[in-house]
């Protein structure tokens, strides 16, 4: 158990890199949209279930969870349009997982923050 305490200590005076706008800007729109939908992790929280959030049962909420700091960047360049496509893209592929709901609340969070919320009906 120290020596896990001791590496969570380490890991966490050591720096990320950092990505800059120019390497977003070299980055094809198509390549962004993909490499954010292969980084996204799914978590699914539904009314069916007792949740703190007062769901009912015919609302769920999936939080679209983005895994790295370059595929986050690549998500804020996106125009407001190409953000609901890729939202909305994510929620349809994943449906199975909210299925009977009428409306599925998505919200995309990175580093445990809300940056863009739409609803699917």
């Amino acid at each position: 158990m120290k020596k896990l305490f001791l590496f969570l200590i380490i890991l966490s005076f050591v720096a990320l890199p950092s990505v800059t706008f120019a390497e977003v800007n070299q980055v094809s729109d198509a390549e962004k949209l993909e490499s954010i939908r292969l980084g996204i992790d799914i978590n699914v929280i539904d009314g069916m279930n007792y949740n703190t959030l007062n769901l009912s049962s015919t609302e769920a909420v999936m939080y679209l969870v983005i895994d790295s700091e370059s595929n986050f960047e690549y998500f804020k360049s996106l125009n407001d349009s190409e953000k609901l496509d890729i939202m909305n893209s994510v929620v349809q592929d994943n449906f199975g997982y909210v299925l009977g709901v009428s409306y599925c609340y998505t919200i995309v969070v990175y580093n445990e923050k809300a940056y863009a919320l739409t609803t699917t009906t």
